[in-house]
């Protein structure tokens, strides 16, 4: 999975401070939601969003 992840970052080009900030934003959605893993509500990985996001991280 990791390496889809880089090729698709890669392909995208997306600069660490893009990368940076697509975590910074997932770490935050877990941090105002402390339920976010609860297996109740329906989340993707930080993978899946990751192969989700265009450039800008929209």
């Amino acid at each position: 999975m990791l390496d889809t992840i880089c090729r698709i970052l890669k392909d995208r080009k997306w600069t660490v401070g893009e990368l940076a900030a697509a975590t910074l934003s997932h770490a935050k959605d877990i941090l105002e939601d402390p339920l976010y893993y609860n297996n109740d509500r329906s989340y993707s990985s930080f993978f899946d969003k990751l192969i989700g996001l265009d450039r800008t991280g929209q």
